[in-house]
């Protein structure tokens, strides 16, 4: 089974119509989630996620991960994230098959997802398990369908811009749960402008 992109056209978003996960995430069931990484060698160093029922958070998973590599000095400047915080924190092999029972069943949300999942798949190939096929909306490709006036400037498309842009009471980014939080609330807001 392959995951698909439910937010790639508003034409495939009607199309998946009562029974598409869309909608099933319009009605308020589904799993944010966001990484953080080391940088271009993409280690995780960071994985949060927050289920949502009926619009309300349910349950929450956040872990720091031991990165095998070092982590970019613009990545620790941007996150505050640094290789003495990961330490001590769990392998990425022991992390995902806890982070994949809590997403199973849900769509996921979140932005920049393809590249999250990318970055997630590759890790879950490493260590022997299947990959990740839950349906999932990408608030990023979302927001560039329903505001192409922000068309022009990538930076207007970050949650930082969209959450400014919405005023949404965001204040901390670049860190897992706290984009969680911001993406949820931003995709909330794009799914009251699309209706």
């Amino acid at each position: 089974m392959h995951r698909r992109q439910l937010s790639s056209s508003l034409t495939e978003i009607r199309r998946n119509a009562p029974e598409g996960a869309f909608f099933a995430a319009a009605r308020g069931t589904y799993t944010v989630m966001d990484i953080e990484t080391t940088g271009m060698y993409s280690d995780i160093t960071e994985i949060a996620a927050l289920r949502v029922v009926s619009g309300e958070i349910r349950d929450t998973f956040h872990t720091l991960v031991k990165a095998k590599g070092p982590i970019e000095k613009r990545v620790e400047r941007l996150t505050g994230i640094t290789s003495d915080m990961l330490e001590e924190q769990p392998p990425i092999g022991d992390v995902l098959p806890i982070f994949m029972t809590f997403i199973e069943g849900f769509p996921l949300v979140g932005h920049g997802l393809d590249s999250d999942l990318i970055v997630i798949d590759r890790n879950l190939k490493a260590v022997g398990k299947s990959l990740v096929t839950n349906d999932y909306i990408d608030t990023h490709s979302l927001a560039k369908l329903l505001l192409p006036e922000r068309e022009g400037e990538h930076r207007k498309y970050s949650v930082k811009a969209l959450a400014e842009y919405y005023e949404l009471p965001c204040s901390t980014f670049h860190r897992a749960m706290d984009d969680c939080m911001a993406e949820k609330m931003l995709f909330e807001r794009l799914l009251a402008e699309w209706k």
